[in-house]
């Protein structure tokens, strides 16, 4: 193969990273941004904030400050993302996909961590789920929004630990298929519209 698929993916890259961090303001902020979406879309094994740095040639504790102390807009941010989707991608027959995934923690301490079945693992174990909103098209696919599944025990019923791990007054237990219609609801609002919805039995 020669560089060109190469070259063509990075300026694609490069072009999506700008077109979603207009919130950000300063050089130093944006070259960490585009470290951690570079990191993200990498083939590193461990895709936690010193694999990421390392690799780009970066102090981790540099990048990790820039995902600590950079406010974000997520609702600005999920919008634009959509928009962009909308935009590049639009298409009368769209399919809305809902589903859940489950990242592998350790501890008791990450924002949702329970130990029921983790599909990374294959067994039960301690994981954080999330449900997420993708959308389908002829040659695309992509998730455009998500959601922490919060379980009614413990984390719940108890505010003091949901302070703790940063997780917000507002945001509650739900059971998964409610935060799927919910997702579903919040791309209506928008004014888009899909042919077809599809989830699994949860």
């Amino acid at each position: 193969m020669d560089t060109s698929p190469v070259v063509t993916l990075k300026r694609a890259r490069s072009y999506f990273t700008r077109r979603l961090c207009g919130d950000i303001k300063t050089p130093e902020s944006r070259a960490h941004f585009r470290t951690y979406v570079q990191g993200q879309l990498s083939n590193l094994e461990h895709k936690s904030v010193a694999p990421m740095a390392l690799a780009a040639g970066v102090w981790p504790r540099t990048l990790q400050e820039f995902l600590e102390i950079h406010r974000w807009d997520p609702d600005q941010v999920r919008c634009r993302l959509q928009q962009v989707v909308i935009q590049d991608h639009g298409d009368a027959d769209a399919i809305g996909a809902i589903d859940e995934t489950s990242y592998a923690k350790k501890g008791d301490h990450p924002a949702g961590v329970q130990p029921p079945y983790c599909g990374v693992r294959g067994k039960t174990d301690h994981c954080v789920v999330t449900v997420h909103r993708g959308s389908v098209s002829v040659g695309f696919h992509a998730l455009i929004d998500s959601a922490l599944f919060l379980p009614e025990h413990p984390w719940g019923a108890d505010r003091e630990r949901c302070r703790a791990a940063g997780i917000p007054e507002e945001v509650g237990y739900r059971p998964k298929g409610r935060i799927g219609v919910d997702l579903l609801a919040r791309r209506w609002a928008q004014g888009i519209r899909l042919a077809w919805r599809v989830a699994d039995e949860d």
